[in-house]
């Protein structure tokens, strides 16, 4: 349990519990877009020109693309190094987290807290930070999170550079401008409140429209409901129940929507009672989605029907970690000390069950054979290049 002390041992502790929380994943190889990730950094060392073409789902990602090219200059096919960066990169977010919502909550507690639960998991997100391609997004947060520390500091400069980094990351990023009115205010406007509110609603009544529209913003309240508690219609995505668990998944797409309305409920009664820190938490959780649903809805293709992507949930999970922080320090000494060990409890859970599947999938003779495939390739590109 994280406890407010001198200096700043919490914070790197809590850091440090991020790092070993995505230890077990360090042994895992590498898997999906990271194979074809690696080689697109590989041929940017030999045509440098590769790194304006938009690979890694980006034409601007230039950060993480010129991380992958010095990884591939210094670790070669190995992938631990690779699921390391994204680990310290998520250490340093978390660091980060602990200090900006410390000050921005006016709380220290709040602030260890959001970290700790950000450390263990909360959010189902974990999967963004052990697959190597998503370091788009792990590398958009940290820059964002560095962003806001140095504005609360009162370094202008500094922070625009960070923020321009963070969106040369993940063009997601861009959602941070319309977060800029929550950020620095200790008490937040009622007409601020109030337009937070009247947005909530608009997602509430837009789920009932036909189309596109009506899509996109209950894939937006579903995603407040699936960091909580995963409810994808599959375990892998795009896979069946097999035998008589069948009908389950029909039965957790059926549930979804109903989710999502209890989600934007509980957001909306928190937006219109709450006056500093948890209001900025709801508006983080909501503008931070927006694009994230976006993809889901407009890209449809890309996923497997009724699949919310949980690299998206990592970003939103600060504003979901820092209610719950809020939550568990408006409780009494033992609700709090129950609250805060179940929700860390849960959240290690679902982290566990996060690396284990995604080893599972590792080992699968479908993985193996694509392993092998890239492992040829990488040769024949450095064949092809040293001839020349």
């Amino acid at each position: 349990m994280p406890r407010p002390g001198n200096g700043r041992t919490p914070e790197i502790g809590i850091a440090l519990l991020a790092l070993l929380v995505l230890l077990p994943a360090l042994a895992q190889p590498f898997s999906h877009d990271d194979l074809n990730s690696v080689y697109q950094a590989a041929l940017s060392w030999h045509r440098p020109a590769h790194l304006l073409d938009p690979w890694m789902g980006g034409l601007l990602r230039m950060v993480p693309k010129a991380l992958l090219m010095g990884l591939v200059l210094v670790a070669g096919p190995h992938a631990w190094p690779y699921r390391l960066l994204n680990a310290g990169i998520t250490g340093l977010s978390v660091y980060l987290l602990v200090r900006t919502v410390s000050e921005r909550s006016g709380s220290r507690p709040v602030g260890l807290w959001s970290g700790a639960l950000f450390a263990a998991g909360f959010a189902w997100y974990a999967a963004a930070a052990i697959q190597i391609s998503n370091i788009t997004i792990v590398s958009a947060l940290l820059f964002l999170l560095a962003a806001w520390r140095l504005a609360q500091r009162g370094e202008r400069l500094a922070a625009i550079a960070c923020f321009a980094l963070a969106a040369l990351c993940h063009e997601g990023a861009w959602a941070a401008l319309l977060f800029l009115p929550f950020a620095m205010r200790s008490e937040i406007p009622p007409a601020f409140r109030y337009a937070l509110a009247a947005c909530l609603m608009l997602f509430g009544v837009g789920a009932l429209l036909p189309g596109q529209p009506g899509t996109y913003c209950a894939t937006e309240m579903q995603y407040w409901a699936f960091a909580i508690v995963p409810l994808n219609a599959t375990l892998a995505g795009s896979q069946p129940f097999p035998g008589g668990l069948a009908h389950l998944a029909a039965g957790i797409v059926a549930m979804r929507p109903w989710a999502g309305f209890l989600a934007l409920a509980l957001l909306l009664a928190v937006s219109l009672r709450a006056r500093g820190a948890a209001a900025a938490a709801v508006a983080w959780c909501l503008v931070f989605t927006l694009p994230f649903a976006a993809a889901i809805t407009f890209w449809p293709e890309v996923w497997p029907a009724h699949w919310l992507s949980r690299r998206y949930l990592y970003v939103p999970a600060v504003g979901l970690c820092w209610l719950a922080a809020l939550l568990i320090m408006a409780l009494r000494p033992i609700p709090r000390r129950v609250l805060a060990t179940l929700l860390l409890l849960w959240s290690l859970a679902w982290t566990g069950l996060t690396i284990w599947g995604a080893g599972r999938e590792a080992v699968s003779p479908a993985q193996v054979q694509a392993r092998a495939d890239w492992a040829r390739e990488m040769g024949t590109l450095d064949a092809r290049w040293k001839t020349r």
